[in-house]
This record gives structure tokens, C-alpha cells and sequence, in this order.
């Protein structure tokens, strides 16, 4: 994610679903660094991740969701955490409760960068970035937010030189 050529300059990208929590923070900067190059100026960068506090309580979230016949219930949780190192880890589980694979569970363990919001404010001042708002992705009109209040679903918006 800290080494792409494609080419071309864009005019917006999106990074869904914390994806740039896979990125250790030193492995985050390359990474806003080929963003960067790849977005012509003023162009918008849109990251969904989310920053807490180093005392902020494990987070957990549960849904279902149903397509062409198959239901799912789907619950993924932190459950450890290392805020002075940066560290997280959580686990996913899908269970599979309608269609042919009924009766099914698929688990698996992830190891992230827990975000702080001290954390993040400085590897986007570090940046070539400048971030001019972020939005709580919890609420249908997507509402601008303060990030010290921190939370799971926060869209940053951050700005391409």
C-alpha cells in the first residue's frame, strides 16, 4: 500500500474500512506519500478509520445481513489491546445461518494499528496531507465531527497538496 505506481493523477480516491489500520504507523506514512502523488492538488482523500482514546473502552459490532437467500450474523470485536505501542487485535466471526452452507462459522484473528487520536493527528501533520474534517460514519447524514471525540466509523477528509 506504500509502493504503487498507477500512472495517472486522480481527482478523489476513498480507503474504506480501515483498511490503513493493516499499515503499521511507520508503514502509514509511504502509504500517505503515494496517495499523495497519485491526486492532483486540492483533490480529496476520504479514510474510514477509526481513532479512540488510549482509555476508550474494546469495541464490539454485531449486524446480519441477507442476500439472494443466505442470512448472516456477523460479530467482530477487539478484544486486546496496546495503546502505548500502537498494537490491537480482534476477531471475526461470520456465521452463516440460511442457504446451503447453513450451520457454517468462518473466525479469524487480525492484528491492527490502534489509532489514537493524538496518534493519527500526527502521521497526517507529518504528512503531505492536510485534514479538513471528518464525519461519524455511525449516522445516515454522515455528520461533521470533532476527532477528539473519537469513534469506529470516522471518515477523514484530508486534502491533497
Amino acid at each position: 500500500m506504500g509502493k504503487f505506481d498507477l500512472g495517472s493523477r486522480f481527482d478523489g480516491a476513498v480507503c474504506l474500512i480501515s483498511t490503513v489500520g493493516l499499515l503499521s504507523p511507520d508503514g502509514f506514512s509511504p502509504h500517505l506519500e503515494a496517495a499523495a502523488r497519485h491526486l492532483r492538488p486540492g483533490a480529496r482523500y476520504l479514510v474510514q478509520q477509526g481513532v479512540f482514546g488510549p482509555e476508550d473502552a474494546l469495541w464490539r459490532s454485531e449486524w446480519d445481513a441477507e442476500r439472494n437467500g443466505v442470512k448472516l450474523q456477523v460479530v467482530w470485536e477487539a478484544f486486546e489491546r496496546d495503546a502505548a505501542l500502537l498494537q490491537e487485535r480482534s476477531r471475526s466471526r461470520v456465521e452463516i445461518v440460511t442457504g446451503a452452507r447453513a450451520g457454517e462459522v468462518v473466525e479469524d484473528l487480525h492484528a491492527t494499528t490502534f489509532w489514537t487520536t493524538e496518534a493519527w493527528r500526527q502521521a497526517i501533520a507529518a504528512s503531505p496531507f492536510t485534514q479538513v474534517a471528518c464525519y461519524d460514519g455511525r449516522e445516515d447524514d454522515r455528520p461533521a465531527v470533532d476527532l477528539d471525540r473519537g469513534g469506529g466509523l470516522l471518515w477523514h477528509e484530508l486534502v491533497a497538496p
